[in-house]
């Protein structure tokens, strides 16, 4: 099984437990990558307030100068179903216009414009859909697509929520299960693609930069490289004949790639786990 590992939401996730920041976290993701070996993985940025965040300006370079590619994740991490076409178009505009001066001010070349959409929410109208991906081809983005998708922001939600609480039972649960839910993900994944595909395409995978990542990370790439995952960049992936498809599926929320292959099909597929951010939400409240 072939795997990319992406990471969204640079400069980190701002549900942190007290005392944390998000360039503390972003450096402990990134010693887990480099611990790991992973090629080329992209960060998917957004801007926050201002250009001129210390925070999100270091969080950035930080990335930068460990020798990984950013990608473009909308100035505001907007959703597309919450916003018009054009508003969309120009935030994807400002955050590449932050991401084209930090590019000046580093001794690394950014590999290429890539772009993901923010919650993975692709369209909720034909116009909305065609329009957003006329403008990001004709502007020479590939689209990052996601097939794995463990969920692991509301795995760090529930973290946060527990250390708060000071439950420790939770908290183990929590550390102690992610990699077998990250796992079933994986193979439901792998599954879906020989149904759709009649083979097994390269996959790429979700994370945020998040707490809870940092401490779980390693561990579960750890797992995937003994279950023989070979791991590749994102260009590589993105090289697979799959990603050349465009679903043409007009949902609202957030879908996966193969879930928008499917249903575009009308292929009945079922993906396993399916009710754990429910399960997740509803932990230490």
């Amino acid at each position: 099984m072939k795997m990319a590992i992406t990471v969204d939401d640079l400069p980190g996730d701002r549900n942190l437990p007290m005392g944390m920041s998000g360039i503390e976290v972003s450096s402990a993701i990134l010693k887990i990558l480099k611990h790991n070996r992973m090629p080329d993985v992209y960060g998917f940025a957004n801007g926050g307030v201002s250009e001129k965040d210390s925070e999100i300006v270091g969080a950035l370079k930080l990335w930068l100068g460990a020798g990984y590619p950013l990608g473009n994740h909308t100035y505001s991490h907007v959703s597309l179903d919450d916003t018009s076409t054009d508003d969309y178009l120009a935030d994807i505009a400002k955050m590449q216009n932050l991401l084209d001066g930090l590019a000046t001010s580093s001794r690394l070349r950014l590999a290429g414009r890539v772009f993901r959409y923010p919650y993975l929410a692709e369209g909720s109208t034909t116009a909305k859909r065609a329009s957003v991906r006329h403008y990001l081809l004709s502007n020479g983005y590939r689209i990052a697509e996601v097939t794995i998708d463990y969920n692991d922001w509301a795995w760090n939600q529930a973290y946060v929520r527990c250390m708060n609480r000071h439950d420790r039972d939770t908290l183990n649960w929590l550390k102690q299960n992610v990699g077998k839910h990250s796992r079933i993900a994986a193979l439901s994944a792998r599954r879906i693609s020989k149904q759709l595909f009649n083979r097994d395409i390269t996959h790429i995978l979700l994370v945020h930069d998040t707490y809870f990542d940092s401490l779980t990370l390693d561990s579960i790439l750890e797992a995937f490289r003994k279950e023989d995952v070979e791991f590749v960049s994102l260009d590589e992936a993105l090289k697979d004949p799959a990603y050349k498809i465009d679903p043409h599926y007009v949902y609202s929320g957030g879908a996966t790639f193969l879930a928008q292959v499917a249903a575009s099909r009308e292929v009945d597929v079922d993906f396993d786990d399916a009710n754990i951010v429910e399960t997740l939400g509803k932990m230490c409240r």
